[in-house]
């Protein structure tokens, strides 16, 4: 014969406590263990997973004598990659913005167009660089190995490729 769930024993109240305190730790030990752990650029390069993402401040040598250059440039997590540069009362940039990948591992390779305004011309221009970057193994510089500028302007005019050398720190939280 069955009987209701109502009749059925339960446990001692002692039982139910002791199940309860160990339960209780145990889904919080499991619950710490399943969080992500932020770690370190030298943590990562030890397991062989450099990381591009983050902000980056960007110093840059041209080929062709133009003064160094200094960006602030970020990459994102999903493949973003947007980044700034200082203007003159000649030249007035837009931010650039663009799109990297993982090359290898310590490789990185990204693509950014930036339009700016040429008062000396009055005429605006769209420029595009490419660049692939090692990071080193210190995981908080970067170093160029191919860099290449190209622009165009708006009645089919041309400049570049012309190369260029770039040098990056990483902009740390401290």
């Amino acid at each position: 014969m069955k009987t209701s769930i109502t009749n059925q024993r339960t446990l001692p109240a002692w039982k139910r406590r002791a199940t309860w305190l160990v339960l209780i730790p145990a889904v919080a030990v499991l619950s710490l263990a399943a969080m992500p752990q932020a770690q370190s650029s030298q943590a990562n390069i030890a397991s062989d997973e450099a990381r591009l993402e983050g902000s980056w401040l960007v110093t840059a040598t041209f080929d062709d004598g133009t003064p160094l250059l200094d960006s602030p440039v970020s990459f994102t997590a999903d493949g973003v990659m947007i980044g700034s540069q200082a203007r003159s009362a000649d030249y007035l940039f837009t931010p650039w913005h663009g799109a990297w990948t993982k090359t290898g591992r310590r490789e990185f390779v990204f693509t950014a167009i930036c339009l700016y305004w040429d008062s000396t011309l009055s005429e605006g221009w769209k420029v595009i660089l490419k660049e692939a970057v090692t990071i080193e193994p210190d995981g908080d510089t970067y170093n160029s190995t191919s860099s290449i500028v190209e622009g165009f302007g708006p009645n089919g005019g041309h400049w570049g490729p012309s190369g260029a050398a770039t040098h990056a720190t990483r902009i740390k939280a401290e």
